[in-house]
């Protein structure tokens, strides 16, 4: 694989893998989360008690999200340490390798960078990371509360804190900008899905209103 601002990229089995594994799991955390959320919205809108069966279904998704969470310190870490070995110059390049997939909508990257108007989206990432490290077990102490919340035939706000939801949304974006570095380029990637988790962590990010949170999750402006 060739260099991209005098760097040699970083183009393993492992940092695909790293980089697959974080994209995935991001995903996975916030389409759980999303389904949580929906639950208990409709589960109020009936206002009307809960069965067994509806009960065990609910918990079932809270253990599925506290399982993904749990495995967000070493994923997140992996991911860090693939982005440290990469350059702002790397990053920019692949955007612009996604930015000319035929896969990719033509505003995508625009909408990164409108995004991050004050921010590297590399350090933006590794920020997040650190951010997800430090602080996903008290999103998974606030899930046991929402549990008992609902154990107890009431029901929780279901949902995790928006600065978490939005470090994912930034960990989704910056697993697939790292694959699609790892991988040789757009081209190599657009048949993983890799265009879509990207396209989902950008519109993500924009939809929960996450620009505003970033200061609470990073420092690193350009």
């Amino acid at each position: 694989m060739g260099a991209v601002g005098g760097q040699q990229l970083a183009a393993t089995p492992t940092a695909r893998a790293v980089a697959m594994h974080a994209l995935l799991l991001a995903q996975r955390v916030l389409t759980l989360d999303d389904v949580w959320t929906l639950e208990v919205e409709r589960a109020t809108a009936r206002a009307q008690p809960l069965t067994r069966s509806d009960l065990e279904v609910l918990e079932g998704h809270v253990r599925d999200l506290q399982r993904s969470l749990a495995e967000t310190p070493r994923q997140a870490h992996e991911l860090r340490m693939a982005l440290a070995e990469m350059t702002g110059g790397d990053v920019d390049a692949a955007l612009a390798a996604f930015a000319d997939s035929p896969t990719a909508p033509p505003e995508l990257v625009a909408r990164v960078e409108r995004s991050l108007p004050d921010y590297d989206l590399r350090s933006a990432t590794i920020e997040a990371c650190d951010y997800l490290i430090e602080e996903v077990d008290e999103d998974i102490r606030l899930l046991e509360e929402q549990l008992h919340t609902l154990q107890g035939e009431q029901l929780p706000p279901g949902d995790i804190r928006l600065p978490s939801r939005c470090a994912f949304h930034l960990l989704l974006t910056g697993a697939g900008i790292a694959l699609g570095i790892a991988s040789g380029g757009a081209a190599a990637v657009a048949g993983l899905g890799v265009v879509v988790g990207l396209g989902q962590g950008v519109y993500g990010w924009e939809g929960a209103g996450c620009p505003r949170v970033l200061p609470q999750i990073g420092r690193h402006r350009r």
